[in-house]
């Protein structure tokens, strides 16, 4: 609190901080149901996981891209990070998206996007270089509004989860399974609520899918579900299952605006592995009225030329497993052309079915 307000005396209560009349339109409305008050309560009333919850929230800030650069460049390199964006639109936003990727000197992991109104069949012409990509099919009938997608780094080892992955009127979903040098598989997934829908029927569904996924799970996505809004019953009822399924929120801070409207936090990351969360935030530079949230956290995830062995299977009979050594990453451009190079004389590896021509007789 600035001297001179405190000296006004005429202060405003905002998220338990005092602003003058001058400055309270410098507070930024942040959402903390976890929010530990350290000095009134003893430390027998603070339980370690409650504090760390707290701390993230109340760290996740709004950066610039410049900043973010120079705070995130050791962490991007070293930890693995997620970052999601409602793209409101490819074909309005997606080539916007790919330069502020471009601007970022370390790469996310997995990038995320709702909204993308396009199909798989479309997908090819939307690729962000150095990425996989994965698209789930768009709503029935509907054009705009509707659409998931998720963007894997081709150095690592994904694949679609078909039972989590699924599109209804309420929700749309897709979700992958990511190897980690641990023993237990990381669950990434996408989320869109389109406004359109039933709330509760939404909820229900929110309910039934957090039941069936497994421990290490981070769901991005645009929920549109206001947390910042505590008066409102859906986010009270939004609570008790997240919170409930052991579920907690990472984006504390406003992440949609539009002009004349005031700002919501619709977009978050939520996850039941909160204990291997090292940061969050927002990026500034937005495209369309929705920010990029973002989280890094402490898991090493494997490379999809880690650890992989190959053998010969025909009807019972399976050759012995061996390592393989060498390879491509996943859905390159050159993988093709290699592997022919590499297979192109397995003619000459063995005598077997090798026939004489019709010329070395004479």
């Amino acid at each position: 609190m600035h001297y001179t307000c405190y000296k006004k005396s005429d202060l405003n209560n905002f998220n338990d901080d005092f602003y003058c009349i001058n400055c309270i339109h410098l507070a930024v409305p942040r959402y903390n149901p976890f929010k530990v008050d350290t000095d009134e309560d003893t430390d027998d009333n603070i339980d370690d996981f409650s504090i760390k919850i707290s701390n993230l929230l109340n760290q996740c800030q709004s950066h610039p891209t410049k900043s973010l650069n120079s705070l995130l460049c050791d962490q991007l390199s070293e930890h693995s990070s997620m970052l999601f964006q409602n793209i409101d639109g490819n074909k309005s936003n997606f080539d916007s998206l790919a330069v502020e990727i471009q601007r970022f000197k370390a790469k996310f992991s997995v990038i995320a996007l709702a909204e993308t109104n396009e199909n798989p069949e479309t997908s090819d012409l939307y690729q962000l270089s150095g990425y996989n990509s994965f698209y789930q099919n768009t709503s029935p009938g509907k054009s705009k509004g509707t659409g998931v997608a998720l963007y894997v780094d081709k150095k690592l080892n994904a694949n679609v989860i078909s039972n989590h992955s699924f599109v209804s009127d309420n929700l749309e979903t897709l979700f992958i399974s990511l190897s980690s040098n641990g023993n237990t598989p990381v669950t990434v997934g996408v989320l869109y609520r389109p406004p359109s829908g039933d709330i509760n029927e939404a909820l229900n569904e929110l309910s039934d899918l957090l039941n069936e996924l497994p421990k290490k799970t981070y769901i991005m996505g645009d929920f549109n579900i206001n947390l910042l809004d505590q008066n409102s019953t859906t986010v009270q009822l939004y609570e008790e299952i997240v919170f409930g399924k052991g579920y907690f929120p990472l984006i504390s801070i406003p992440t949609h605006e539009k002009p004349g409207c005031k700002p919501s936090c619709i977009d978050n990351i939520i996850t039941n592995n909160i204990d291997d969360v090292i940061m969050s935030g927002t990026l500034r530079d937005r495209i369309g009225h929705h920010a990029s949230v973002f989280q890094v956290f402490n898991v090493t995830l494997e490379s999809s030329s880690h650890n992989r062995f190959q053998y010969v299977s025909v009807l019972d009979e399976e050759s012995e497993k061996l390592p393989v050594v060498y390879g491509v990453p996943q859905g390159s451009c050159l993988g093709p052309l290699l592997f022919i190079i590499y297979i192109n004389d397995i003619y000459n590896s063995s005598n077997l079915g090798h026939k004489e021509s019709p010329t070395s007789s004479l």
